[in-house]
């Protein structure tokens, strides 16, 4: 009997036992089902320094990007085939979009097309973080027109190994699309007062000569002014840093069908040849010839020259640069394969202002609108050193040539640009 007991216990303890497996199991299956993985293929976002956010991930299938989600998205905004077509061929003008292979190019359609509708989260055609920051880097450098971005968000789907599947791309965006409207509208309005009032040129020369006038001429630099990495910071606001410049300048020379580049990089800094700081400056095709031009290098009002006051005036020894020339002070980025600039047809070469010799005739011809004061300053470049000596002696002993018999009172001062062997002559500022 008491065996029979015994055994009956176990038989009880076993059933006990078989029910709470069965429970457990449920359990599994519930949690399994609940935190079974969509199409999209994990469970939240994979972060390889806390793998338990995807622990509990169980992949249903292997999944391919995009997914018909993801095309839906790019439909629903016309991001077809068709159109990225559509847009490769229309981007065939722009430079950095030509220095692509075919693939890149359809990524550099996708960002485009996508900054142009201010879409949200949309599938693009790269993996790589990278690839995907210098294509957009790219594609702003070629239209800066595109004003209202600033930064750009990814949303990265990975796989449990951590390596990324696919991405949805998005610009950071805090304008509103009427203000968006409205500011190019303005824009706009000042590109073609602008274009208006511009003579009616031969050349191409001379209309990147009147380009260069006005965005120096309408433009403060500040360092803090608003908007200062885009063209509406001079178009709008007339401050600007070198990227507003360059962007400004490249974007009114676009509008007047001359082919123009903004150029990033590094150049020694105006107050201290020594000091290396990021730069942006433009290149430009004339009668198909590249040279260098820089805006901000071209304000006066940006150079530290000592006891001179305040200046005002425009620089054109950085109107038309050749690679030798920029090179000494100017360093580029290496994100692409530039163009070789080395004409030297700039503009001391275009003007007839290059001075070999030092006559004392030419020298009162070359001041005459000077000292008539149709002009602000008179800017020469030397053929070496000791011609530049000599003029500066001619100068100082003939005082005539730069002024009006009985101006006992005008004085002259002078800034040495030794990086284009450029001497700008102009009046001394009363302090």
């Amino acid at each position: 009997m008491l065996n029979n007991d015994n055994d009956k216990d176990k038989r009880i303890d076993f059933s006990i036992w078989n029910y709470s497996v069965l429970v457990v199991l449920l359990i599994g299956v519930i949690l399994v089902h609940k935190y079974t993985l969509p199409s999209e293929g994990i469970l939240g976002t994979y972060n390889p320094e806390n793998p338990f956010l995807v622990i509990r991930a169980v992949h249903t299938s292997v999944v391919s990007y995009p997914t018909n989600k993801e095309k839906l998205k790019r439909e629903k905004i016309g991001l077809t085939d068709a159109k990225i077509s559509e847009i490769c061929n229309s981007q065939k003008a722009y430079y950095y979009f030509n220095s692509l292979d075919k693939r890149k190019q359809k990524l550099y359609a996708e960002i485009y097309y996508i900054m142009q509708k201010r879409a949200k989260k949309i599938y693009v055609s790269s993996t790589d973080i990278d690839e995907i920051s210098d294509i957009r880097k790219k594609v702003l450098l070629d239209h800066p027109e595109i004003f209202y971005v600033s930064g750009w968000t990814s949303s990265t789907k990975y796989s449990l190994k951590g390596k990324i599947k696919a991405i949805e791309y998005s610009d950071d965006i805090i304008l509103s699309n009427k203000q968006i409207h409205d500011l190019s509208v303005k824009a706009e309005d000042k590109v073609s007062s602008i274009l208006k009032n511009m003579p009616n040129f031969d050349t191409d020369y001379e209309k990147v000569k009147y380009v260069y006038e006005c965005v120096i001429g309408n433009t403060k630099y500040e360092s803090d002014s608003k908007e200062n990495q885009n063209i509406l910071s001079v178009l709008l606001y007339n401050k600007s840093v070198c990227l507003g410049y360059a962007k400004t300048t490249q974007y009114i020379l676009q509008r007047l069908g001359i082919e123009a580049i903004t150029v990033t990089g590094k150049a020694s800094s105006l107050s201290d040849k020594q000091k290396i700081i990021p730069h942006a400056w433009n290149m430009v095709k004339i009668d198909n010839n590249w040279y260098h031009m820089d805006t901000t290098w071209g304000d006066c009002e940006n150079k530290i020259v000592a006891n001179m006051g305040d200046l005002s005036l425009i620089l054109y020894s950085y109107l038309c640069m050749d690679d030798k020339t920029i090179f000494k002070t100017h360093v580029r980025d290496n994100i692409s394969d530039y163009p070789i600039a080395d004409s030297l047809q700039d503009y001391f070469s275009r003007e007839n202002k290059i001075c070999s010799s030092v006559n004392l005739n030419n020298l009162y011809k070359e001041f005459e609108d000077f000292r008539e004061r149709k002009e602000e300053s008179v800017q020469i470049k030397y053929s070496n050193d000791a011609i530049k000596q000599q003029l500066l002696d001619r100068l100082s002993k003939n005082c005539n040539i730069y002024r009006k018999n009985g101006e006992d009172n005008v004085k002259i001062c002078y800034i040495d640009l030794k990086d284009n062997n450029c001497l700008v002559f102009t009046r001394a500022v009363k302090k």
